[in-house]
């Protein structure tokens, strides 16, 4: 319980400061784009997408490398790209009628240089064919499971 409270200490003051660096750069108008790379659904489990944002949202669309997925979603943050966020995502795997969907909670934490890392934890739903639990499934039987989702990546916003 404790690490908890540590975890949403971290976020809390993150969300505040909006920079691990004190060196905070300039708010820059208009809308740019970002390229990242991490694990959790809204990064296609392990993959890359790339983010166009403006002011406090951003759209993004990425592809999973540890699986063929296709990911997506929107981003909410609390100051101009940074602070606390609030991602909204969903995955399609390739080749299956595979679906996840979910909202994880957490920060972005940029770097005077324009590179950031983002923490985050949710949940999410998963759509996937029986026979991942159940070999003895019948055939085309699918199971739709809560599960938790987090999200750890590296960016660079240009």
């Amino acid at each position: 319980m404790k690490r908890i409270g540590a975890i949403f200490l971290l976020l809390a003051s993150a969300a505040r400061a909006q920079t691990l660096d004190l060196a905070l750069p300039e708010k820059r108008a208009g809308v740019h784009a970002a390229i990242v790379g991490g694990a959790g659904i809204a990064n296609g489990l392990l993959g890359a997408h790339v983010e166009v944002r403006r002011g406090q949202v951003a759209v993004f669309l990425g592809a999973g490398t540890m699986v063929p997925a296709l990911s997506g979603g929107v981003r909410l943050f609390s100051g101009d790209g940074a602070g606390l966020l609030v991602c909204a995502h969903a995955l399609k795997w390739l080749g299956d009628r595979s679906y996840a969907a979910g909202v994880t909670v957490g920060g972005r934490f940029r770097f005077a240089n324009a590179s950031f890392v983002e923490v985050g934890g949710g949940l999410a739903y998963a759509d996937f064919p029986e026979r991942l639990i159940d070999a003895h499934s019948a055939p085309g039987a699918r199971r739709g499971l809560v599960v938790p989702d987090g999200n750890l990546a590296l960016g660079y916003e240009f």
